[in-house]
């Protein structure tokens, strides 16, 4: 099963229809209705005109959905069925769900669909989208492993026992040892010619990948984590006492601004799934939709603001004041696996962008310069200069991504 991503926020679909359609977001929520977006990658070139986003609001009816202009449609089994109408009724898969809120916080879904209702594109041409692509969960990891998982249980069962005969060696002696696992998984699922002659296919050789990335460290989660955590301990407790006292800081004295604070009580639920996730892929998904939840509160605006552009400016803020009030011990330790454990490394994707924002808001408060500025908050200072001239060095991570 090959599961697609995009960030919505960046869809020119999406960002069209807010700017020419701002009423349709309110609207959609009161109907309780969807919005159906086609992906970035199926859209033609061009400008979209106001109408055409009628056709791609469903609200209820008696059977199914109607469009906004009259039409039918229904959803089953994971697709789009076009009914009445539509000049040529077909079925458009749907690639995967949000929710998103209006002005009035009330939901409403969002379905991203593999192309417009009106798409001459071929199955082959929409098979190579170039956009992330990722596995989620260890239930769609499963899915799409089918029997194969049985044999990678047993390479697992092998390392885990092998871990605690050798668990004293150090980090270094560890790291190359999961390697040498994903290595061996990965090699003997190929094996298999019809996985072979699937991996052919970029998309899909990346999904095998995830796929086994995901579920080994699913397998020696518990024994790796505890590991990395004994390594992070004193750093942890250093950190955890830094936060502590800072527990009284208010959004006002970060300097937070209100179209992100918002977001804020959302976010950090997200957030608090951290330790949930067993993989260090997993951990940067639930960081990235720990950022795009706060970037949610810049839809209404007809600029779409960048994960880039928010984490040289805004974004730090946040990120600080949610490393401060969400009850997570162990940053350190999920820092250390992820970053010693994470497989497929990139510096210039979304995910490492992601990663690199938090490190560097966790070492800015493990430097203390945060005790300092709430120690100094009588003066004029703002808090944007008061970083500046505490410690620029941690917005050095701009330029390393």
């Amino acid at each position: 099963m090959a599961v697609y991503d995009e960030n919505i926020l960046k869809n020119p679909f999406y960002l069209a229809l807010e700017k020419h359609r701002p009423d349709l977001c309110s609207r959609v929520a009161e109907l309780h209705g969807i919005i159906l977006v086609p992906c970035c990658g199926s859209l033609p070139t061009g400008s979209f005109t106001a109408a055409q986003f009628d056709e791609y609001v469903l609200q209820p009816a008696e059977q199914g959905y109607k469009t906004l202009d009259g039409k039918e449609v229904s959803i089953d089994n994971n697709q789009v069925r076009l009914g009445e109408g539509f000049p040529n009724p077909t079925s458009v898969p749907i690639l995967f769900e949000e929710t998103f809120y209006n002005d009035k916080e009330q939901a409403y879904s969002i379905l991203c669909i593999t192309r417009p209702f009106n798409s001459d594109h071929s199955p082959e041409e929409l098979s190579s989208v170039s956009a992330l692509y990722c596995l989620k969960n260890i239930e769609e990891v499963r899915e799409f492993l089918g029997r194969h998982a049985e044999k990678l249980d047993k390479f697992v069962a092998t390392f885990c026992q092998s871990f605690k005969e050798q668990e004293r060696k150090g980090l270094r002696h560890h790291i190359d040892s999961v390697n040498t696992l994903y290595t061996k998984c990965l090699q003997w699922l190929l094996r298999d010619s019809r996985l072979r002659l699937l991996a052919r296919q970029e998309i899909q050789m990346t999904l095998l990948k995830q796929a086994v990335e995901m579920y080994i460290h699913h397998g020696i989660h518990d024994l790796l984590f505890s590991y990395v955590g004994t390594l992070e301990a004193s750093r942890d407790a250093a950190f955890n006492k830094t936060t502590r006292s800072l527990q009284d800081l208010q959004q006002k004295e970060l300097g937070v601004k209100s179209e992100f604070s918002i977001n804020i009580p959302r976010a950090k639920r997200e957030l608090s799934q951290l330790n949930i996730c067993t993989s260090p892929l997993q951990k940067l998904l639930c960081i990235r939709k720990v950022i795009l939840t706060i970037m949610q509160s810049t839809r209404r605006r007809d600029t779409a603001v960048s994960i880039e552009a928010m984490c040289a400016d805004d974004l730090l803020l946040v990120i600080l004041y949610l490393l401060i009030k969400t009850e997570i011990p162990n940053w350190m330790a999920n820092l250390s696996y992820i970053k010693n454990f994470r497989f497929r490394n990139s510096s210039k994707d979304d995910l490492s962008y992601c990663l690199t924002s938090f490190e560097a808001a966790v070492e800015y408060i493990s430097q203390g310069n945060l005790t300092q500025i709430t120690l100094g908050s009588g003066d004029r200072l703002s808090f944007r200069q008061k970083v500046d001239l505490l410690s620029p060095e941690c917005y050095a991570y701009r330029s390393t991504v």
